[in-house]
């Protein structure tokens, strides 16, 4: 946000009213560092303190918001850490199974081909950083290009561990809840069976209407939960937001039907 107030300010400014500007415009080279360093901290940070703590709980989804909980609280500060903290684990960190709450666990990643489509768009764009730069380095500026880079090496990053967040952790049915995951990119949800009304199948759930929540990546979805009236479910930044379905895809939807349905009886 700091960059982007740069940019703005540089730009929007009258070169005759660039009075303090042009010593704040010079700023404008040494934020990336500084984001940089920034980033590079909360790996370090990351690596030393989360591998002791999985040593004692081998859920990484706990661990790291039980860190991340202490110190910056429940708000959406604490949402947007707890979200780049996991964007790093399951991107570079992560080297053993993890282990997650639940009873019965159901895999997201062949459905609808959704974890071969994620490896393909992080080929694409790892093809794609390379001639990105070249092509901003000679027809606009190196510092251009270098800014560019960066940011889509960081968005390669976040598809890195969306992808092996996705082949990692399963939706599970536990003794009393469903726990949904779905990736490294969206908020996790635990929902009571009590607050479940119906399951079924959904070869081709609607779409984009009021109410319902989509857990999909880049697969296809093909279960649809009918949920209570009031029931709310956590967001990304913190906060809930009323909820009327659920749909999402695992890999094998009939035995995850009758394994909740079973449930819920």
């Amino acid at each position: 946000m700091l960059l982007l107030g740069l940019a703005f300010g540089s730009f929007a400014i009258p070169d005759a009213s660039k009075l303090a500007w042009r010593e704040i415009d010079r700023l404008r080279m040494a934020l990336p560092g500084l984001l940089a360093m920034a980033e590079i901290a909360l790996a370090a940070w990351l690596l030393l303190g989360i591998r002791r703590a999985l040593q004692a709980d081998a859920n990484p989804d706990r661990v790291l918001a039980r860190a991340i909980r202490r110190r910056f609280g429940k708000g959406t500060t604490g949402r947007l850490m707890e979200f780049e903290a996991r964007i790093w684990y399951y991107a570079l960190f992560m080297r053993t199974a993890p282990v997650f709450e639940g009873e019965q666990h159901f895999s997201t990643a062949r459905a609808g081909g959704n974890a071969s489509n994620q490896l393909a768009w992080i080929w694409l764009m790892a093809f794609d950083i390379p001639v990105a730069h070249l092509l901003l380095h000679f027809l606009w500026s190196p510092a251009a290009a270098w800014v560019a880079t960066a940011l889509t090496a960081w968005g390669l990053l976040c598809l890195l561990a969306d992808y092996r967040a996705t082949l990692a952790r399963p939706v599970s049915l536990g003794a009393a809840d469903l726990h949904l995951r779905c990736g490294a990119l969206a908020a996790d949800a635990v929902v009571p069976y009590a607050a479940i009304v119906s399951v079924a199948r959904v070869p081709h759930p609607e779409r984009r209407l009021p109410g319902k929540r989509y857990f999909r990546h880049q697969g296809a979805m093909n279960v649809e939960i009918t949920l209570r009236p009031g029931t709310a479910l956590p967001t990304l930044l913190g906060g809930d937001r009323a909820a009327t379905h659920i749909v999402l895809g695992v890999d094998d939807p009939a035995k995850f039907v009758e394994a909740l349905g079973a449930r819920l009886h």
